[in-house]
């Protein structure tokens, strides 16, 4: 586990620096690290960081199988924070419009929207309403 975590420590180090590419290289070896670790809650969160790095670098279609495995362990949880699951969607939606999947994109921006009202998170809820509104579907 600590291998992982220090993997995790130098993608975000590398995020930091805006390295793209080397944070998505250490967040995938992290990804891998964790399988093996069985650690399912910090494989969600790491598999959305990952995600997250590869919208940033502008491949919304690589970020799609790890923000969609992120979502999938989230739901599995019974006992996942709503925040935890919100935050969960938020990139996946981003990247449904990144590639104009628009009523996937609809459908995230929505749940996300909720749970985000759920713990009562202005910032995401203005944010999944602004993209509602240019989906047209406010």
């Amino acid at each position: 586990m600590i291998e992982c975590d220090m993997l995790i420590a130098q993608a975000k180090a590398a995020r930091a620096a805006r390295d793209l590419a080397r944070a998505a290289v250490l967040y995938g070896a992290a990804v891998q690290c964790l399988r093996h670790a069985g650690e399912a809650d910090q494989l969600a969160h790491t598999l959305r960081h990952f995600g997250d790095v590869l919208l940033d670098a502008g491949d919304a279609a690589a970020a799609l199988a790890p923000l969609e495995e992120a979502l999938h362990l989230r739901r599995a949880d019974d006992a996942v924070d709503p925040l935890e699951l919100a935050n969960t969607l938020r990139p996946l939606a981003l990247a449904y419009g990144a590639l104009h999947r628009d009523a996937d994109c609809i459908a995230t921006w929505r749940e996300a929207r909720d749970l985000y009202a759920v713990r009562g998170i202005r910032p995401g809820i203005d944010e999944a309403n602004r993209a509602l509104s240019r989906l047209g579907a406010a």
